[in-house]
């Protein structure tokens, strides 16, 4: 007589791998959408003068991409109010030319333009500058890959909805 033995499956062992690998996981996925985030980002400032420096520090379950040489990208993230421009030296004038074409687009973190400015040139003692519209490139990226990490959560983890 062929006897089979049944042995009872110890459900505490599995949790506990599973525990165990689940940090792990969320660390990786967190890692993944940071240095997407960083990619994006250097991608969109790569062809500035001023072009900030981007760091990523990964912490267990959470990511921090910091910015570095930010002011300009500031400005062109948030936007301008308007404002008067002044020579630096007092009783200087300001030498420009009067076109310019921008080197990023409201609404549309792809667009590289040259940034060149073209026309003639103008001295003037000062000049009432119209302010920026905000590129919020910062929250476009960060929905991008928050929204990444929040499927590969669910994906390999089999997660059918995380809570908002």
């Amino acid at each position: 007589m062929t006897g089979i033995r049944l042995k009872p499956i110890k459900t505490e062992n599995i949790a506990k791998q599973i525990a165990k690998k689940i940090p792990q996981a969320l660390g990786n996925i967190l890692r993944e959408s940071g240095e997407g985030l960083v990619k994006d980002l250097t991608d969109y400032t790569d062809h500035w003068t001023n072009k900030p420096t981007l760091k990523l520090s990964q912490f267990q379950t959470s990511v921090n991409v910091t910015m570095q040489r930010a002011m300009i990208f500031h400005f062109v993230d948030a936007g301008t109010r308007p404002h008067i421009i002044k020579p630096k030296q007092a009783g200087g004038y300001l030498a420009f030319r009067g076109g310019y074409k921008p080197k990023t687009k409201v609404g549309n973190p792809r667009y590289k333009g040259s940034g060149k400015a073209s026309g003639g040139f103008r001295l003037t003692k000062q000049v009432k500058h119209p302010g920026t519209k905000a590129r919020n490139v910062s929250e476009t990226f960060f929905k991008k890959w928050n929204e990444s990490a929040r499927k590969q959560i669910r994906q390999r983890m089999g997660i059918k909805r995380l809570a908002q």
